[in-house]
């Protein structure tokens, strides 16, 4: 590899970018060529397959009057992460060379780097070049604060510009900044980009396929569209982090990483097709970009909750018509806010630091998300994501990060929520109290209470005596109950006649005589009827029926078409009570309470069956 020009010396030791590299591809050759080469202080040396990632299809090349954009990554042993971003340079059909302009760096700042190649045209463009300034301006600066612009080189050694360089424009999209701290990797245009070209449904498909850590192959003819995309498939992920192989942009002499028996994300031009076709692969999901196509597979859905992927669904078509691109983002975003929700409290104090209690975690879920957790926590990004934060706590550094602090808000407004339920709960626990007492309070007064003498119904002082001056028997009557039934009324009115008629009452009734002394305890009660006496509640009653269904199993006997009778008819508006009774057949069950009932197809529940 030639270098046109030495290592550029800078006064501070952090610099934006460690490389820059102007190469070359001529069209009758098609073999890259390196015209210029400037490096910082203190970084590792280039590899030969650098010059792949800037022309990955060199075969297929073509020159753009436009020119196109598009990042590449590079990644080490340890998981470091070296991104390239390249830049073709306008120009004609018939030029005999292709430029492109390639920076490396540890940073992924799209923004920042967006802007830095707008002027790297311009100074290229220039009569002599100026790039070597700007270069060695951007190096001395230093990496900038986060939330801060390039800042501009000075127009002295500018030379030959036909037009002064434009400032950053902080309200275009991506912003030409440094990315803040603990905000996502990569902006919401690319997020938007991919959203444009996937539909809903398909992009679904695409986040289970990444939930599952699957082998996935994006593709498309062009490669600002392609790098975009898979960057943005990465960022669907966030705050979590593709910890396999990612390559945004596949070379043509990397083709068998295709093959490799393990979970990739990369990127891969259209005119490389045949070439992965002719590979043996093994459950691969290919997305193309230029036709609204994917794949997947059925496992995956099933695994990932349907209720979250119903919600997420409902929120994308939502945003299909939105203008703003982080709509989008916050989608996939409040999937994981309502997953780990409160993980935050699961760590566990060890005498090395903390750990992460994953099955405690994973109990406390719901029924239909555990499986879903159970796989994903075993996945090597939530590895990862929990290791830094076991980490941050051992150290005592409290994590801040723009994820985080969403999830304090998310857990205000479920806060919010909660504290309704609350309510809620409450006020139906003091609804039923109050229809409890009062059923206690008339089963002790018909059935027989704790008091030796019986209470007499209020709003009622009416006394009725008969006597006999043969007998001089005398009967009082001090009242009734208000709940007292027609019909009991007629029956004690008979007997009250017919006893004054035997008795051959002279005087009648007489009003106003003094009350009998109170019977013998125990004489005084309302004797009601053995099955009003001996009533059950409806939890008993569900009971009984079940221990009877199950004797009559065990024995294998048929199960007889019960009729309730009218006097064991129950009263249940608990909502949490279930009751299952059986009736005339093991496979009709009526449940109540919960809103669900099982019967035999065809079939209704018996009509002598009866529950008020």
């Amino acid at each position: 590899m030639s270098t046109a020009a030495g290592a550029i010396v800078a006064p501070v030791a952090r610099s934006p970018f460690e490389h820059f590299l102007l190469v070359n591809l001529p069209i009758d050759t098609r073999a890259p060529q390196v015209v210029e080469h400037l490096s910082a202080p203190g970084t590792t040396p280039l590899t030969e397959t650098v010059l792949s990632f800037c022309f990955p299809d060199a075969l297929h090349e073509q020159p753009s009057p436009t020119g196109e954009e598009y990042t590449f990554a590079l990644t080490a042993s340890d998981g470091a992460r070296q991104y390239g971003f390249c830049c073709t340079l306008p120009a004609q059909r018939s030029s005999p060379v292709i430029t492109c302009v390639c920076l490396l760096s540890y940073h992924m700042w799209a923004g920042y780097f967006h802007q830095i190649h707008l002027w790297l045209r311009e100074c290229l463009a220039s009569r002599p070049p100026c790039h070597h300034v700007l270069l060695e301006h951007l190096l001395r600066s230093g990496c900038p604060r986060p939330g801060q612009a390039p800042s501009m080189p000075p127009a002295a050694g500018l030379s030959g510009l036909r037009s002064p360089l434009q400032p950053p424009r902080n309200n275009s999209i991506p912003p030409p900044v440094r990315p803040r701290s603990g905000a996502p990797a990569l902006h919401d245009r690319a997020v938007a980009c991919l959203f444009r070209a996937l539909d809903t449904e398909r992009l679904l498909y695409l986040f289970t396929a990444l939930l599952c850590e699957r082998r996935i192959v994006f593709t498309s003819k062009h490669l600002t569209h392609l790098s975009q995309c898979v960057h943005a498939a990465e960022a669907l992920l966030w705050p979590f982090r593709w910890q396999q192989v990612f390559v945004p942009i596949l070379p043509d002499t990397m083709m068998s990483y295709c093959a490799a028996p393990m979970p990739f994300l990369v990127g891969l031009p259209s005119a490389l097709l045949p070439q992965l076709e002719a590979l043996p692969l093994e459950r691969l999901i290919v997305v193309s970009l230029d036709h609204n196509r994917t794949g997947a597979f059925q496992e995956d859905v099933d695994l990932v909750p349907a209720r979250l992927l119903n919600k997420l669904k409902q929120r994308l078509d939502q945003c299909a018509g939105a203008a703003a691109a982080g709509s989008v983002a916050l989608c996939f975003r409040e999937f994981f806010l309502a997953l780990f929700l409160r993980y935050r409290g699961f760590f566990a104090p060890t005498a090395g630091g903390f750990r992460f209690e994953q099955a405690a975690f994973i109990a406390q879920q719901s029924k239909d998300t555990r499986p879903f957790l159970e796989a994903f926590c075993g996945s090597q990004m939530f590895e990862r994501w929990i290791a830094e934060r076991e980490h941050d706590l051992e150290q005592g550094r409290p994590t801040h990060d723009h994820f985080h602090r969403e999830l304090d808000t998310y857990v205000d407004d479920s806060a919010s929520y909660q504290s309704y339920s609350v309510k809620l709960q409450n006020a139906t626990n003091k609804l039923l109290g109050s229809v409890m007492s009062k059923y206690k309070r008339a089963k002790e007064k018909y059935v027989g209470g704790p008091e030796s003498t019986p209470a007499t119904p209020a709003g009622r002082n009416v006394s009725t005596t008969a006597s006999s001056s043969a007998g001089g028997a005398t009967l009082q009557r001090h009242g009734s109950s208000p709940a007292v039934t027609a019909n009991r009324q007629r029956q004690q009115l008979a007997s009250v006649a017919t006893l004054r008629n035997a008795t051959s009452v002279s005087s009648g009734l007489q009003r106003g005589a003094s009350p009998r002394p109170p019977p013998p305890s125990g004489s005084h009660r309302r004797r009601l009827p053995t099955s009003l006496a001996t009533a059950k509640t409806p939890e008993q009653l569900y009971q009984q029926r079940r221990e009877e269904y199950r004797a009559r199993r065990r024995s294998q006997q048929p199960v007889p078409r019960r009729v309730f009778p009218a006097a064991e008819r129950v009263t249940c508006n608990r909502p949490d009570a279930v009751m299952q009774m059986a009736v005339d057949d093991p496979l009709e069950r009526i449940s109540f309470g919960r809103l669900h009932c099982s019967l035999a197809p065809g079939r209704a529940p018996a009509d002598n069956v009866l529950f008020e």
